[in-house]
């Protein structure tokens, strides 16, 4: 007996402390106002007070499970914030026996009602954004005011204020917190939502270029792995940057990627001080090749030092080792040794004829005064059409000489609608200035220039004036009547023997130029009048074999009037008065005229 009493009270017992929680939901209640509506859940478990409880929110939104406050361990009142479908839960602790209920929340009448629409909340990179908008907002009141408040759900917070919409920095992750505010009833509603990070790095990125350069050379660096770029040493947005360190130097890039990503990397660029980057023809190594790179090969004339590996004369960068001594532009030296065979004299010409014009990275401003006194004197003011004609380059005056001079260049302009194609060059002739020089000449028929240049080799300055050379070309056969050919010189530069730069100033010339129209006649007055002799020296005779009076006028190169007279049937002009150089006389007849150029000795 006594055994099957034991029994049943073990039963019992069992029976009585294993019952799970009964859960019982309150009818739906509103207020006219807030702060309902509200739910009672009651939880009456069998022997046990050790009950806990929590509601799941709204599965259409991030929300996590939330615990609420017990008013006792039986009960709970739950006013949800927003209309949808909740769960409740109940947990009996004693014998982990779990009850939930799901509620379905209809529109109150107290709290404002909205929708919560978001954009992809899932982080890429810390600085990525995610926008929330609160639409279809319902209040107590028609049209009654309404205030958002928003903030991420810590110790101490303080809710934001902010419109309908509003953009967050997903960086800042955690627990956050909405509120739509009606402003007439004081109701709020309070959505609580967690936003979960999930950081992605960056993509890595790739440098490309000379990690190893020359003094004085430059390298170029390039970057990929990311859509924009910022290179903090120079400020370009460029995915490409040229530099020219003179020490081992760190360049650093912030690269951003199409998501938003921000990496940094950094590229280092060493300097190797004993040995130079030489592009063949740049002879100053000022970044270009131009007329003015001959100056070197007179400045150095004959300097020697080690021959560059592999050297050809292409434009290219080509790696040399060091000479003693530096160019005029402070680089070193081994520059002028433009096709590196260790030497520097004429040979070094065709590299910078053949490379005319080319440029490279580091083109560095001009150092020489873009003035010099050269003029261009033609032979003949009239020119005919589809004849040989030439002008004669001059330096400086016997007014104004010229001093220190040890090197000249300078480009002449002129009209190739008026000159045959390739028919245009210049030619040296021995002079006070040149005596041994190296002699450098290019005609880029395109661009209407002749470029040229002429320094001495002997390592001394000459100063004097005087004829330095004759610039020869061939008119067209067809063109407008009376067409004028200018000729200028530009861009002229002269230096000394220390390579210092001089200035000095520059001139032009005007050809009337004809084609077949009126040839016989100025033919004619050319054969009728006789000049001579030529050079002259004290006397300077005139025949005119024309039945009319003619006019004589006599110039200097500068085009300023020293003699005009009327000359019948013939004349003597006295030249004892004039200095030694060039001067020319304009023969004038009733219909025509002509100018002879005359060497006065």
């Amino acid at each position: 007996m006594k055994k099957i009493l034991l029994f049943l009270f073990c039963l019992a017992s069992i029976s009585l402390f294993s019952q799970c929680p009964t859960l019982t939901v309150a009818p739906l209640s509103y207020s006219a106002n807030c702060p309902g509506p509200f739910y009672t859940f009651t939880a009456t478990p069998s022997y046990s007070a050790n009950v806990t409880s929590r509601w799941l929110g709204n599965v259409n939104l991030p929300m996590t499970s939330t615990v609420i406050t017990s008013l006792n361990s039986y009960k709970d009142v739950f006013m949800p914030s927003a209309p949808g479908t909740y769960t409740i839960e109940f947990t009996d602790n004693s014998t982990s026996c779990v009850v939930t209920q799901t509620v379905n929340v209809l529109s109150g009448s107290g709290f404002p009602t909205y929708d919560l629409v978001a954009s992809t909340y899932s982080q890429t990179c810390s600085n990525s954004v995610v926008t929330f908008s609160v639409l279809n907002v319902t209040t107590t009141a028609s049209l009654a005011p309404t205030s958002y408040y928003f903030g991420q759900i810590m110790s101490g917070y303080n809710l934001t204020p902010f419109s309908n919409s509003l953009t967050l920095p997903v960086g800042s992750c955690g627990n956050y917190r909405m509120v739509v505010h009606d402003n007439v009833n004081s109701c709020e509603t309070i959505y609580d939502f967690v936003l979960s990070c999930a950081t992605l790095s960056a993509s890595p990125l790739t440098f490309a270029g000379n990690n190893t350069i020359c003094i004085g050379s430059s390298a170029t660096l390039s970057v990929t792995g990311a859509n924009t770029y910022t290179w903090l040493n120079t400020s370009s947005n460029s995915q490409t940057i040229n530099v020219s360190p003179t020490s081992p130097t760190n360049y650093s890039v912030n690269a951003t990627n199409s998501l938003g990503c921000i990496t940094n990397s950094t590229y280092v660029v060493v300097v190797n001080p004993t040995c130079a980057e030489i592009w063949p023809g740049d002879a100053n190594s000022d970044g270009i090749v131009d007329n003015t790179d001959v100056f070197e090969l007179g400045l150095w004339n004959l300097n020697t030092g080690p021959t560059r590996t592999l050297a050809t004369n292409n434009y290219t960068g080509q790696i040399a080792s060091n000479w003693t001594g530096t160019v005029s532009s402070g680089k070193n030296q081994n520059h002028a040794d433009c096709n590196g065979d260790g030497t520097i004299d004429t040979n070094d010409t065709l590299a910078i004829f053949n490379n005319f014009s080319q440029t490279h990275a580091f083109k560095a401003p001009d150092i020489f005064v873009t003035n010099a006194d050269i003029s261009i004197v033609p032979t003949q003011t009239l020119l005919l059409a589809n004849t040989l004609s030439s002008a004669d380059i001059y330096l400086g005056s016997a007014i104004q000489p010229l001093t220190n001079l040890y090197g000249v260049s300078f480009n002449i302009q002129f009209d190739s609608s008026l000159v045959q194609n390739n028919s245009i060059y210049i030619s040296y002739n021995n002079s006070f200035f040149n005596t041994g020089n190296i002699n450098f000449k290019k005609t880029l028929f395109a661009n209407e220039k002749v470029y040229t240049a002429s320094i001495r080799t002997n390592g001394t300055n000459v100063s004097g004036n005087g004829k330095i050379a004759t610039l020869y070309f061939k008119t067209k056969s067809n063109f407008p009547g009376n067409s004028v050919l200018n000729l200028s010189v530009v861009n002229p530069k002269v230096i000394n023997n220390t390579g210092a730069p001089g200035v000095i100033t520059a001139g032009t010339s005007s050809l009337q130029v004809l084609n077949d129209v009126g040839f016989n006649e100025n033919s004619k007055l050319q054969n009728m009048v006789i000049i001579y002799p030529n050079p002259a020296k004290e006397f300077l005779y005139i025949n005119n074999n024309l039945k009319e009076t003619i006019t004589i006028e006599m110039t200097d190169v500068f085009g300023r009037p020293l003699l005009k007279t009327s000359v019948t049937a013939s004349d003597k002009t006295d030249l004892k008065g004039l200095s030694t150089g060039v001067y020319f006389i304009t023969v004038r007849s009733n219909t025509n005229s002509f100018e002879r150029k005359i060497i006065v000795e």
